[in-house]
């Protein structure tokens, strides 16, 4: 049956902001590494949920041991309720989830990440006459040094110029202090690395599309976070990189698309290696 795709906000948490799509018809929630959807907090069991979409309606199985509110009813362990769109569900430990209509983002001006070995959160979009800071900033303005040694050109060949030449930089630099920056590749295929991924991410048909805006930001904290293997953040990052590739293959079959299959069966092989 057709139904409108939906999906789970956090609204309360740790994780709060955090979005994940619902692509099955039956979908595990709880802190377990196991589960589709991963939600941390204090009391909350490895299995609290069992999603149904399956029907009419979406309903919740309680999988744990302590009362969960969902829609403004009380379910019990064991018991079971309807979850209605726009409606929250309460998880111990008063983390809330919204549930809510999946609807494509507007369109946006893509952006470009370069890929930088930090922990700190992807940056925020910069504002108009806003200047670049940190590595990033000092990449650019090398290049920016480095262009006005030539000829000038227009304007939009001084902005691919530098673009270009401040990713240069900073791989450059990172493959010279962190070693190869090689990732995962897959057996008996293609070696697919960090800088594979990247050119993929940012070839001219994914720039013009704003849905891999979502996943160049991902794939530029997973990259970050990997400098630091035993940090808590990294399975949690990759079960969000593989939420939001799940959401986007179901969109693009039930469209009738099919031409992003072999790059999703790609970043999800690459992701579930690493």
């Amino acid at each position: 049956m057709s139904r409108t795709a939906l999906k789970i906000v956090v609204l309360r948490g740790t994780q709060k902001g955090e979005e994940f799509h619902l692509s099955k018809r039956i979908t595990r929630l709880g802190s377990d590494g196991g589960c589709e959807i991963q939600i941390q907090g204090e009391g909350i069991p490895g299995h609290a949920l069992s999603i149904d979409a399956g029907g009419e309606e979406i309903l919740i199985y309680n999988r744990g041991d302590a009362a969960v509110t969902v829609s403004g009813a009380s379910v019990g362990p064991e018991g079971s309720g309807v979850w209605k769109q726009g409606k929250d569900l309460i998880l111990p430990g008063a983390v809330q989830l919204r549930l809510e209509a999946h609807t494509a983002k507007a369109a946006a001006t893509p952006q470009r990440y370069e890929l930088e070995k930090y922990e700190e959160p992807p940056p925020e979009a910069e504002t108009p006459g806003q200047k670049p800071t940190g590595k990033k900033g000092a990449a650019v303005k090398a290049a920016v040094a480095k262009s006005a040694q030539g000829n000038k050109k227009n304007n939009t060949g001084a902005i691919l110029f530098i673009a270009a030449c401040g990713l240069l930089v900073v791989l450059m630099i990172a493959k010279k202090v962190g070693g190869d920056m090689s990732g995962p590749s897959k057996p008996g295929a293609e070696v697919v690395t960090w800088e594979t991924v990247w050119t993929e991410l940012n070839a001219e048909k994914c720039l013009e599309d704003p849905e891999y805006d979502a996943l160049r930001r991902d794939f530029q904290h997973l990259y970050r976070l990997q400098n630091n293997q035993g940090s808590l953040d990294i399975p949690r990052w990759k079960s969000r990189v593989l939420q939001t590739l799940i959401a986007a293959d179901s969109d693009q079959t039930r469209e009738g698309e099919s031409g992003d299959k072999e790059l999703y069966d790609k970043l999800r092989s690459f992701v579930n290696q690493m």
